[in-house]
């Protein structure tokens, strides 16, 4: 009986470690798996990280972007103005009057190409002969559109003293 009894001992043994064996790689399969998964995309928290850094950023270039083209707007107005004081030297040369009575009348003789705008899209003031020592005066009333307000350009302040 014992040697019979000792081949099917070591056949149970073999079958347990069989078994063990079976067992410990499923359970390395399944922690594999559940480590793909986790490795496999990105949770909640991340994603709303990442997102909470790129607004952050775009609010930094927005904020720097808008500041520029403020800046460029009243360039822009300051150089209308200088091409409108060239075309009434032009307007002077070619007609006795010595102002145009508005600056459209700048356009219809094709002296300007456009009826002049300042940088916010609106009419320049207008006075002819000038009050300031100019032959004339010109007037944006700037981003707010109103007049007599701090940011108002005139044509007869020189730009460098506002800075």
């Amino acid at each position: 009986m014992t040697a019979v009894s000792a081949p099917s001992s070591v056949s149970l043994l073999q079958r347990a470690l069989i078994v063990l064996r079976q067992r410990a790689a499923r359970r390395a399969q399944s922690r594999a798996a559940r480590k793909n998964r986790r490795e496999g995309g990105f949770n909640l928290i991340e994603i709303m990280v990442v997102l909470t850094i790129i607004s952050m950023l775009m609010g930094a270039v927005g904020f720097g972007a808008f500041a520029m083209l403020e800046k460029a707007r009243k360039k822009e107005t300051r150089n209308i103005m200088h091409a409108i004081e060239n075309a009434l030297v032009q307007w002077q040369t070619e007609s006795s009057d010595a102002c145009p009575p508005a600056l459209n009348d700048l356009v219809t003789r094709k002296i300007l190409n456009k009826d002049p705008k300042d940088g916010w899209g609106r009419p320049f003031q207008f006075k002819c002969p000038g009050e300031h020592g100019n032959e004339i005066d010109l007037v944006s009333l700037g981003k707010d559109g109103k007049e007599g307000t701090a940011d108002d350009i005139k044509s007869w302040e020189d730009e460098d003293a506002k800075k």
